[in-house]
């Protein structure tokens, strides 16, 4: 019988039976050797100790009954109840151990999710390399011809580096991403001027811009401030910049205005683009997402493009790698804007163009 073999019961029934013998010795010397009553003691004795062990053998078989769902759920079972121990002495423990169990099952399915995008983000990262990498060999073969020109080898050199710094900022944006994701990222949060800020993003672009023909215009709210990383701020206002560039005429306009109130800081970037599509709108901040919308903007007049002897295009020019939207700039400038309590909403009409309202609250209301 597992019961008894059980160390501690064994020395629990042992000292048992030891005070229910000294129990009635002493009784029997007690009442001058009356044998009747040293039986009675001990029979009351060896009673007290039959309903002992029988309680205690029932509260052993309970915690088995724990200990066997518990190694039950171990084992993948997710339809356990610890319903029959909600009375009792078990029952504090029954309910720390279903906790228990309820929070492993969420673990797990965390788990399990994360699993999942981790292998879709591997898929994804490795699609969006690997499209550049092809590029890169094509333009190696070209290279390795022997009657190639001058020109043609600086054009070709030039867009091998265009595509090496595509890959760059793509793993550079997805580590970000992550650090962000993973909550390990030490902001340094200051009061910051937004027209600073605003500046500072559109020198990134201000160089694309120009040659595209897009002008930027700014409107400020006088001492409006925003509280967040300087830093990042304006690594997720740029990545919005950006993509209104990417999908501007030539022509075309960029406005950022900025205001402050009691409640929130607010920053609306609008460009007259090709706008986004309805189908379109509920993904634009999903990594890796790229808009269906035929609408595109005009190609740069210097391109810059490589043609084979035949006029068809063999390598993209310059400034398409360069506008190449890979879908991560705006998952990362949401991203990072909620970091610090921000909200961004996106309006848009086809042909018309687009508005980001980027809002960052005082408090949570």
């Amino acid at each position: 019988m597992n019961f008894w073999r059980n160390g501690e019961v064994k020395k629990w029934g042992f000292i048992n039976l030891l005070i229910v013998a000294a129990a009635a010795i002493v009784t029997y010397i007690l009442s001058k050797q009356n044998t009747k009553v040293a039986a009675v003691v001990c029979v009351a004795g060896f009673i007290q100790f039959g309903v002992n062990v029988f309680t205690t053998k029932r509260r052993y078989d309970r915690l088995a009954g724990i200990s066997d769902k518990i190694d039950a759920i171990l084992h993948g079972d997710e339809h356990l109840s610890f319903e029959q121990y909600r009375e009792g002495e078990l029952s504090v423990l029954s309910d720390e151990v279903e906790k228990l169990v309820i929070k492993l099952r969420e673990q797990t399915e965390r788990l399990q999710n994360d699993k999942i995008f981790l292998a879709d983000s591997i898929a994804d990262i490795s699609h969006q390399i690997k499209t550049p990498l092809t590029s890169i060999n094509l333009i190696l073969n070209f290279l390795r011809e022997e009657d190639i020109t001058y020109e043609r080898r600086i054009a070709l050199v030039r867009e091998l580096m265009t595509l090496a710094e595509k890959i760059k900022w793509q793993i550079t944006a997805l580590l970000r991403i992550s650090r962000l994701d993973a909550g390990m990222v030490d902001f340094d949060i200051e009061d910051i001027e937004m027209s600073r800020v605003i500046d500072e993003a559109y020198s990134l672009i201000e160089i694309p811009l120009d040659i595209r023909g897009v002008s930027f215009e700014r409107s400020y709210q006088k001492n409006s401030k925003v509280t967040a990383d300087r830093e990042w701020l304006v690594e997720a206002l740029g990545n919005i910049l950006k993509n209104c560039m990417e999908h501007s005429f030539e022509g075309g306009k960029i406005l950022v205005s900025c205001e402050e109130n009691a409640l929130y800081s607010r920053i609306v970037i609008s460009d007259n683009g090709t706008g986004i599509a309805k189908e379109d709108m509920p993904h634009i901040f999903e990594r890796f997402y790229k808009g269906k919308s035929k609408n595109k903007p005009d190609k740069p007049k210097n391109s810059g493009a490589v043609y084979e002897d035949n006029g068809n295009l063999s390598v993209s020019s310059e400034m398409e790698y360069k506008s190449e939207s890979v879908g991560i700039g705006l998952a990362l400038s949401r991203s990072i804007i909620t970091q610090f309590n921000g909200t961004i909403k996106v309006t848009s009409e086809v042909g018309h163009g687009t508005s980001f309202d980027i809002r960052f609250y005082k408090a949570i209301v």
